[in-house]
């Protein structure tokens, strides 16, 4: 029989999770060396959560008198069963570990790639050579940093309801997209040139809808940039 107060005592679901930081995750995340460590991950943070000794209000997930499992759902405990235990609170502690490592795993990659086509740019921009090194340090210079820390609904497809990670200068810049950026900026300058030429009446209505075209994705891009 339980005979704990649970005035102050958070749902099961509903536990207050502000304390835990990225520097959490990563700890548990970077200490696992094996597959028998993987397995524990889950462990550390249901004990993170449900048994931190600063934050009582979580404590809604104990054993009884009698060893069974039970859960705080806001009005009284409740008894499960070691498959529903499994489901409901293991695997959603894995959950949240595994998407955290996955966005982080995202993020390295993109930083490393970026960093990896920087001579590249260089090279192949060089009428942006200062902008191209005004972006590069703005990379280098930013940290990994995964927001929100949990984020259990990713990465399945998110519903407007679902938390969503937060995009990252390494998001904008990754995957080609500051490489088509500077594309699109040389497009620009070829496409005016052009147009000082003499050309017929269509294609320059052509060059014209192109150039809209390039310049508004030029400022969306550098709208989003800003915002970051």
């Amino acid at each position: 029989m339980i005979n704990s107060e649970h005035e102050n005592i958070n749902a099961y679901g509903e536990e207050n999770l502000s304390y835990i930081t990225g520097e959490d995750l990563d700890n548990i995340i970077d200490s696992v060396k094996s597959y028998e460590d993987a397995e524990k991950t889950p462990g550390k943070l249901i004990k993170l959560i449900h048994f931190d000794v600063n934050h009582p209000e979580n404590r809604n997930l104990i054993m009884d008198d009698d060893g069974k499992t039970c859960i705080y759902h806001g009005k009284g405990w409740k008894i499960i069963n070691k498959e529903t235990f499994h489901d409901l609170v293991v695997d959603r502690a894995f959950n949240i570990v595994n998407n955290y490592y996955t966005r982080r795993r995202e993020l390295y990659k993109l930083k490393n790639n970026l960093l990896g086509i920087q001579s590249e740019l260089v090279e192949n921009y060089k009428d942006y050579s200062k902008e191209i090194e005004e972006k590069y340090k703005i990379i280098i210079d930013t940290n990994i940093v995964v927001t929100p820390v949990l984020c259990p609904n990713h990465p399945k497809k998110p519903c407007k309801d679902d938390l969503q990670y937060e995009f990252t200068i390494f998001d904008l810049y990754g995957n080609d997209n500051l490489k088509n950026y500077f594309k699109n900026k040389i497009r620009i300058g070829e496409i005016k040139a052009k147009l000082e030429e003499e050309v017929g009446k269509d294609e320059k209505d052509n060059l014209n809808l192109e150039l809209i075209e390039l310049n508004d994705k030029i400022i969306d891009f550098e709208q989003k940039e800003v915002t970051i």
